[in-house]
């Protein structure tokens, strides 16, 4: 599978619309603290395998077992 773009809207720390082009190659996700780089990891696996990480219970759960949280009000 090759994913070109992603778009993230209101999910965990992302709030409005996000959109991430990926070019050709291999894609490097870095940054500093606290800059969203495993919520997109939380955003992939909440769209591939509809889990989500729970960090209170340090694991990752099912949409449907989760507490919610991860939809962004703001």
């Amino acid at each position: 599978m090759k994913i070109s773009k992603i778009e993230i809207e209101n999910f965990l720390s992302y709030y409005d619309r996000n959109e991430l082009n990926f070019d050709e190659g291999t894609t490097l996700i870095i940054g500093q603290n606290n800059t969203g780089k495993s919520k997109l990891f939380d955003a992939f696996n909440w769209v591939l395998y509809d889990q989500v990480f729970d960090t209170k219970e340090e694991k990752s759960v099912f949409t449907k077992e989760s507490k919610g949280g991860f939809i962004n009000n703001y």
